[in-house]
């Protein structure tokens, strides 16, 4: 079959059905990625009946089910190695194609793949594979005359390059923005794989409702350029140009098909809906984001978790070595509940959360959450899992308190931790009478430093060490003039409260320690 017919033919298949490759299909796929490999010089991997790569959160999202067979595209590191890769891996999906079998490119939606990656190499996508449950659904492709100067004289070979090209997947990851406007109000919408924020501006004028799409970086850094002023948009609907003009000039470029942007997550019928002040939202993401993991092996770590009960919320986050816990009597449920928010969009909301007033409503089910905020709404999907039982790791009834000033003893770490171990931060603190001494040393560089501090301390003299960074940022997170740092023995946890909490919230953060050598 010739390779434009193949191009017509094959469409991204997400859903596959549980039928096996056959042994005659997979020896044309070995070869042919064998060959590749030998020639260009890559490390192209391929997997059968492996489904744990595509039975995860992302690939749920994605929409993808029955995966149970993937290449991996691994390539050493280089400017070219994207470029190189895309080309074996198209003629990987044709040869698919071939053989009768369906595929789709992923390039986000998908989990830990089985793959071997050097050092010096990198996986920059997979394609998944198999019998699929359709054919997949062609995308609606630009004309020819969108694309280039069409003459009915034009040389058959030019034809049949600018329709390949037409059919070429699209660029991995471009992200988009969708611009939806109604009844004068419009409506941008911007998408990953698992964050949608979604926000109104009111236009000054309009000729008719209508929806498109456009790149997001090339609509953002062209707009960026135009000082302050009233901007007008005429799109085609038909070749989707769009022209941008402004006062001394215009911009001309080229628009997506919004049918083709990724829809928002829809809450189950069993959703749990909360409100909280913005306020008390912002301050308890500020305080626990900072403290989330990057744990691919757990993943609940990787976010902070929102336990809500019937008289209050608390907002906790811990990497395994830190941990924060700020409970707010400000806010509170209906009925129990609980949900895990990843790290990027508690980012994304504590940006937008200072230019924000009043309250902040929160719908969430299984999967997904919504904040709808005065100005913003954002979709995101959330972690799944069982969070740890937080409050059995916080010491309590802990013997040995000492009273600080915070900036005192954050500028003091500071200054000592210069002289610690890079390879540890190993920071000591001996409590004794009325003061703490600070030290640290380096013996493989013979350096040493030790500051002293006064504080309110009467128990018996003790030392703790800890990781001065992490001791440092959990400082940083408290706003109060004064701490208080609770210690049971050197081979637990402190814990570390502010001396005044503010209205209505019970902050709490726990380090825990590291071994001394002495």
């Amino acid at each position: 079959m010739e390779i434009l017919e193949l191009m017509k033919q094959r469409h991204s298949v997400r859903q596959y059905k549980d039928i096996a490759v056959v042994s005659k299909q997979r020896t044309v796929l070995n070869e042919l990625i064998e060959k590749i490999n030998h020639d260009a010089g890559l490390h192209i991997q391929i997997f059968y009946d492996e489904p744990q790569c595509f039975d995860s959160m992302k690939a749920r999202y994605g929409h993808f089910a029955g995966v149970k067979n993937y290449i991996a595209l691994v390539g050493k590191k280089s400017p070219q190695m994207d470029e190189v890769l895309g080309y074996y891996g198209e003629e990987i999906v044709l040869k698919i194609q071939e053989l009768g079998l369906n595929s789709c490119w992923v390039a986000v939606t998908h989990g830990k793949s089985k793959a071997d990656i050097c050092k010096d190499e990198k996986e920059l996508c997979l394609i998944a594979f198999g019998h699929g449950e359709t054919q997949g659904v062609p995308h609606k492709d630009k004309p020819l005359q969108a694309v280039c100067n069409y003459t009915e004289n034009m040389p058959e070979w030019f034809l049949n390059g600018v329709e390949a090209a037409l059919l070429a997947p699209t660029a991995m990851n471009q992200q988009k923005f969708f611009f939806e406007l109604k009844d004068g109000t419009l409506s941008v919408t911007v998408s990953d794989s698992e964050t949608t924020m979604v926000t109104s501006v009111e236009v000054n004028e309009s000729d008719a409702d209508g929806r498109f799409a456009v790149a997001a970086k090339t609509i953002l850094d062209a707009l960026k350029e135009i000082p302050e002023q009233p901007l007008s948009f005429e799109v085609n609907t038909n070749s989707l140009e769009i022209t941008v003009q402004y006062q001394n000039g215009k911009y001309s470029l080229m628009g997506q098909n919004a049918d083709e942007f990724p829809q928002s997550a829809m809450l189950g019928d069993n959703a749990v809906r909360v409100e909280m002040d913005a306020s008390v939202l912002l301050g308890g993401i500020n305080r626990a984001v900072f403290a989330t993991a990057d744990d691919e092996l757990r993943p609940v770590m990787n976010g902070i978790y929102f336990d809500i009960t019937t008289e209050d919320i608390t907002m906790v986050a811990s990497d395994g070595h830190k941990l924060v816990r700020c409970k707010t009597l400000a806010a509170k449920g209906n009925e129990r509940a609980a949900f895990i928010l990843p790290k990027k969009p508690a980012s994304l909301i504590k940006n937008l959360l200072p230019k924000e007033q009043g309250q902040v409503v929160i719908e969430f089910d299984e999967r997904n959450a919504v904040f709808t905020l005065e100005k913003y709404r954002m979709v995101c999907r959330l972690i799944e899992g069982r969070y740890p039982n937080y409050n059995s790791v916080i010491p309590q009834n802990n013997p040995y308190k000492v009273t600080v000033d915070r900036m005192q003893l954050v500028g003091a770490l500071r200054r000592v931790s210069i002289f610690s171990s890079q390879a540890s931060s190993l920071i000591k603190l001996r409590m004794q009478p009325n003061q703490i001494v600070i030290s640290a040393q380096d013996i493989d560089f013979s350096t040493s430093a030790e500051e002293t501090l006064a504080c309110q301390y009467d128990g018996n003299p003790m030392s703790i060490g800890f990781k001065s960074t992490f001791l440092i940022d959990i400082l940083n997170n408290i706003a109060a003039d004064e701490v208080i740092i609770e210690l049971a023995d050197p081979s637990r946890a402190g814990v570390i409260i502010p001396v005044e909490q503010e209205e209505n919230e019970e902050l709490l953060m726990l380090l825990m320690p590291m071994m001394l050598n002495d």
